[in-house]
């Protein structure tokens, strides 16, 4: 199943150092496969772990490329490849 063709809003770090907002475009987010929400589907949570929530994350860095990659592989974790 595609991701809902709308915009994503999330935190970035900007060159000087400040927290920024930017909007991923519509094309790269109709392009994406929605993600079962499990965590334990793609980290190890055998031990204590602090879950955080996405929309308080600041983002090094957002290449449309990378976030692609992200979420293929982020995929086939969820199915145990």
């Amino acid at each position: 199943m595609k991701a809902e063709e709308t915009s994503l809003r999330y935190l970035i770090l900007r060159p000087d150092g400040a927290v920024g907002e930017i909007e991923l475009k519509q094309e790269v987010t109709a392009a994406l496969e929605r993600l079962p929400v499990d965590p334990s589907l793609y980290f190890d949570l055998c031990e204590a772990n602090l879950l955080i929530p996405l929309k308080q994350l600041v983002n090094a860095r957002a290449r449309e490329r990378g976030i692609a990659n992200a979420n293929r592989h982020m995929l086939a974790a969820a199915k145990g490849s």
